[in-house]
């Protein structure tokens, strides 16, 4: 199936409308489902009903499993509303339930800064410091 740049910026734009009133770390995890939903749908506009299942099947798309989904569970609890060194992030992690090796950390932390959920800083102490992302 082949799609045109306006096939594609109206779903975009559905897609935000469908999202609206979702709190950023959840709205940018469903995005690319929704999206996708919206885009396999075609000409046909989804109902009401359907809008409401693409939503939900976002949701239950986020899992917590694995190290990533721990670090999407701190998100989602508020963890990184101050900064957070990596060994506080690991120590958290641990204490949650979720072992992972730490050279894994920084790489999955990355993912998160890409999808606009995190970024990071420098502290006084020269380490970076993780924080969810306004």
């Amino acid at each position: 199936m082949r799609l045109d740049k306006s096939t594609v910026t109206d779903a975009v734009k559905r897609t935000i409308e469908l999202l609206e009133g979702i709190p950023e770390s959840e709205r940018s995890m469903s995005f690319p489902v929704v999206l996708s939903k919206i885009l396999e749908a075609g000409d046909k506009k989804p109902d009401r009903a359907s809008e409401v299942m693409m939503k939900t099947e976002a949701a239950t798309e986020e899992n917590f499993s694995g190290l990533t989904g721990g670090i999407r569970l701190l998100v989602r609890e508020g963890f990184f509303k101050e900064g957070k060194t990596q060994n506080d992030i690991f120590e958290e992690l641990k204490r949650q339930g979720y072992h992972s090796p730490k050279t894994s950390l920084p790489i999955t932390l990355k993912g998160f800064m890409q999808k606009r959920i995190l970024t990071r800083f420098k502290g006084d102490d020269k380490q970076y410091r993780y924080v969810e992302k306004k």
